[in-house]
């Protein structure tokens, strides 16, 4: 039994929004794909693979978001996406080992996630949570 008392209450409650989580984050991934296939096409130029590397659209006015983003862009990365009124997404290429001992600790759910995908990853944060998608999901 699970230790959420949530999910004491109603476990199917708790699918079901899960379940709305997902599909809100698939839809803001999708809203990136035309750089998620920048960065899909610069693993390739640069000889990395699923194995070493992850792609990330982390939205920097998310509290997960911007946690994750604190830890791998530079400070002030978001000055010039706030200085034109925009909302700041931390959109790149990142070490897949890394990320994964943080979502290990962080996400246990996300990590066991990132584990059965063999394509590409794309992990997003956004609408106030995390998921992992295989890139071919996002770009179908």
């Amino acid at each position: 039994m699970s230790d959420d008392p949530i999910a004491r209450v109603d476990g199917d409650l708790v699918f079901m929004l899960a379940a709305i989580a997902s599909a809100n984050l698939l839809g803001a991934a999708r809203l990136h794909s035309e750089r998620i296939r920048h960065f899909q096409n610069r693993m390739a130029v640069l000889g990395r693979s699923a194995a070493d590397t992850i792609i990330t659209v982390l939205n920097g006015d998310d509290p997960i978001g911007a946690k994750i983003a604190s830890l791998l862009m530079p400070p002030g990365w978001d000055t010039e996406f706030r200085a034109c009124g925009q909302i700041p997404y931390a959109r790149g290429l990142a070490e897949r080992v890394g990320l994964e001992a943080l979502m290990n600790q962080a996400a246990p759910t996300v990590a066991a996630l990132m584990a059965e995908i063999t394509g590409v990853i794309v992990l997003v944060a956004d609408h106030g949570t995390i998921t992992a998608f295989d890139i071919a999901e996002i770009l179908s």
